[in-house]
């Protein structure tokens, strides 16, 4: 399993890219009709009335190597606190950058960086999206901008070697699950946004995690009827139905009843390092957790 947190500036097409990633781009190109493919990320009609991801939206996409769990982060800076909890389970990162700005380190890029690297996060796929605006011909400029890029993410703690950059469109779909485009294919023979996904290292402790007590990192709290509902990632460990735990740091104990993974539909009874999960507690206060 992998969790990847989709990070950037608000506008920089974060739901668009991850849209197209989700969605069938065969038949999106036979239909000839334009699709908001970031109305798969906006999960209310409040996100989707404003054009903007409020909550993080959590998606699964299965590649040749991982079962990966999509985390949207919101890239307005009204919602940081949003964008942290995602960071705050993440194994990795997708940081998408508007290719089109006169300033790509501005607004919330540059502080969704420092806090994805302080978090934890340590690997990263750079899409200089919007490419269709600057021009497919046009490589000293992304060239250019890759090189900014770069250059910020050093000065973040990033090593080079642990950093991707591509060019895509999120707009036309180009070089996110296939590279199509001729002109593009002239100078970038690199992968596409789906290859890259595939290409992250497996975080290297998790193996070693599996043998070690049960920690879970609760990202969120829903009441709902006699149990009380968390989505939380499983750092170390494993977890099974009708397990007791202790909640810390206040010490009360509860019971899980049901627990899924986000990583695999699967109907499983056990779940281990490097999961995120959804669990049923019983016998523990909302307000508690």
């Amino acid at each position: 399993p992998l969790t990847v947190v989709i990070l950037g500036h608000v506008d920089a097409g974060k739901s668009t890219v991850t849209g197209h990633l989700l969605y069938n781009n065969t038949s999106a190109k036979s239909s000839r009709i334009p699709v908001n493919f970031a109305w798969l990320l906006d999960e209310d009609e409040q996100e989707r009335a404003r054009g903007v991801t409020m909550e993080i939206a959590t998606k699964q996409l299965e590649t040749n190597n991982f079962q990966i769990v999509l985390q949207d982060a919101p890239g307005h800076a009204d919602f940081v606190p949003a964008m942290i909890t995602g960071a705050a389970a993440a194994d990795a990162a997708l940081l998408v950058v508007d290719a089109a700005s006169s300033d790509i380190r501005k607004g919330q890029l540059r502080e969704h960086v420092y806090l994805a690297k302080g978090l934890g996060v340590n690997q990263m796929v750079v899409v200089l999206n919007k490419m269709d605006l600057v021009g497919w011909d046009n490589s000293q400029a992304y060239s250019s901008m890759e090189s900014q890029v770069r250059d910020f993410l050093t000065q973040a703690g990033y090593p080079s070697s642990k950093v991707r950059c591509l060019p895509a469109s999120g707009l036309t779909g180009t070089n996110i699950n296939v590279n199509d485009n001729e002109t593009l294919q002239s100078w970038y023979q690199g992968p596409t946004v789906l290859q890259a996904l595939d290409g992250f290292d497996t975080p290297p402790q998790q193996p070693k995690q599996l043998e070690k007590p049960l920690r879970m990192v609760v990202a969120d709290v829903l009441e709902g009827g006699n149990a009380v509902s968390i989505r939380a990632k499983i750092v170390a460990g494993w977890v099974q139905n009708n397990e007791k735990l202790v909640v810390l740091p206040v010490g009360d104990e509860a019971t899980l009843t049901k627990a899924s993974s986000l990583h695999n539909t699967d109907l499983r009874k056990a779940f281990g390092a490097g999961e995120m999960v959804d669990c049923s507690l019983v016998g523990v206060d909302p307000q508690r957790i």
